[in-house]
C-alpha cells in the first residue's frame, strides 16, 4: 500500500522533470591557473647482485598418434 502511495507522488515528479526544457543562460569558463616550474623527486638506487647460472634439463621425447578420420 505504502509503495503504491509513494509511486503516484514520484511518477508525476519525474515525468514533470522530463518533461521540463533546458538552456544554458552562461557559459562555462575554466580558472585561471599558474603554474611554476618545480623539481622531480630524487631517487638514489642501488643495482642487487645476480647469479647467472646455467642448468641442463632433459626433455623427454613424446610421440604422437593421430586418431583415424572416419566418414
Amino acid at each position: 500500500m505504502r509503495s503504491t502511495w509513494t509511486a503516484s507522488l514520484i511518477v508525476p515528479l519525474l515525468l514533470g522533470a522530463a518533461a521540463c526544457e533546458v538552456e544554458e543562460e552562461q557559459p562555462a569558463q575554466l580558472p585561471e591557473v599558474q603554474v611554476e616550474e618545480g623539481q622531480p623527486p630524487e631517487y638514489r638506487t642501488e643495482p642487487r647482485d645476480v647469479e647467472v647460472g646455467r642448468d641442463t634439463v632433459t626433455v623427454p621425447d613424446v610421440q604422437l598418434q593421430e586418431p583415424a578420420q572416419s566418414r
